[in-house]
Formats: C-alpha cells, structure tokens, sequence
C-alpha cells in the first residue's frame, strides 16, 4: 500500500480523519526528508556519478532547491 506523505496542512485533523476513513495511511514527514525523496526521485534512472546537479520542485505553498549527487544531497533549501 503506498503511504501518503504529508508535512504542515492547515486542516491536518480533517484530512487525517478522511484518511483513515479512507484507509489511506499517513506519514508526516521533516522538510530534509521530503528534500530526499524529490531529490533521488527525479534523479532515479539517470547515471550523474559525481556530478553534481540541481532539482527545483515548485509546490503549492513552497518551492524545494536540492544539489546533490548520485550519493548524497549536498544542499537543500525551501523558499
């Protein structure tokens, strides 16, 4: 079952709720981790080595910019 990862909603009791309903399950997780995951995400199937490169993900309410390489992130910023 695929898990839902959500971080700072407004009405997080309500879509809790809707979720369990639903049999959705949720996980809140911290701003590096979300980094992480869109960072080695959007890299998966592309040999970098390495190179360095840069992932900008433009959110709803935020916009992540991620350096890294095929090994480890080396920067992560949320404006």
């Amino acid at each position: 079952m695929a898990i839902l990862a959500v971080r700072d909603v407004l009405n997080s009791i309500d879509l809790f709720q809707i979720a369990e309903r639903l049999g959705i399950p949720l996980e809140i997780i911290p701003g590096d981790k979300e980094a992480e995951i869109t960072f080695f995400g959007s890299i998966s199937g592309i040999k970098l080595g390495d190179h360095q490169t840069t992932v900008i993900d433009v959110g709803g309410g935020s916009t992540e910019i991620i350096i890294g390489n095929s090994k480890k992130i080396l920067f992560s910023q949320s404006v």
